[in-house]
């Protein structure tokens, strides 16, 4: 625990984009990742909104109690970490239709405070959290990642898709590692002459991590009324059975191999 406290105080004073200052004038915290590590499994979410923020954990309101509700369900709860790919909220001041910004009655001598509104994370916003992000995975160490939906997918692969199409797949994610490697060339050589001196090029390691797609919560909390076989909400319990089985046999491999 103590190397994501470390990582997360450090990320506190972050201002690679504007939300790190949004976040400081508004006083409010990081919403910091949660859960059961190393070698467990890893929920990546979307971005945080003003219910995690205010609750200070990454997934709440109805999305958390239902995410919960499954995990528990599969028996995942013990083995399983969640996250988002943002650090901070991403909101704006909330300005009336007569142009003014919307202010908060006060509160026990506290003077008014403007009142912000839920946005979504811009592309800028999301590359700038996801070195975050990356250092993050790489302390958890998990068998397995779960992107909820497809804009989770493209900050940690680069590509989104469809989940409709592509829930339950399996991909793979990359992240940098602390240790440099031997960099080969095509034909497997290291060594190499340059101008008549030796050269032995090093190049940093790549952690390759298994990553399974499914949908976002959003997407399955409005089908949840669906109880046919294949409403997004049963397919979405599925890939999570299907998640814990592969983490299960990862894990069972894993010990073998010790």
């Amino acid at each position: 625990m103590k190397k994501l406290d470390v990582l997360y105080e450090r990320y506190d004073a972050c201002r690679a984009c504007s939300l790190g200052a949004t976040r400081e004038v508004r006083s409010a915290p990081l919403v910091r990742g949660a859960g059961a590590y190393p070698r467990g499994i890893v929920i990546v979410n979307e971005a945080p909104t003003w219910r995690e923020e205010d609750e200070d954990i990454p997934i709440a309101g109805e999305k958390g109690e239902f995410l919960l509700g499954v995990l528990h369900k599969l028996d995942m709860q013990d083995y399983t970490y969640i996250t988002n790919t943002l650090v901070c909220r991403s909101c704006e001041p909330y300005v009336l239709p007569t142009g003014e910004v919307k202010m908060t009655a006060g509160y026990k001598g506290r003077p008014p405070q403007p009142v912000y509104r839920d946005t979504q994370p811009t592309a800028p916003q999301k590359a700038a959290c996801k070195t975050r992000l990356l250092e993050e995975l790489y302390i958890l160490d998990p068998l397995l990642i779960i992107a909820l939906g497809s804009e989770v997918a493209d900050v940690l692969t680069g590509k989104g898709g469809d989940m409709h199409k592509q829930h339950g797949d399996i991909g793979v994610v990359e992240v940098p590692g602390i240790t440099q490697v031997p960099a080969l060339t095509p034909k497997g050589a290291w060594i190499r002459k340059v101008k008549g001196k030796v050269h032995l090029p090093t190049e940093r390691r790549v952690l390759r991590y298994a990553l399974m797609y499914t949908f976002n919560l959003a997407t399955v909390l409005r089908y949840k009324e669906d109880k046919a076989d294949n409403s997004i909400p049963r397919l979405f319990a599925k890939d999570l059975a299907k998640a814990r089985d592969m983490w299960i046999w990862f894990r069972n491999v894993v010990q073998e191999e010790k």
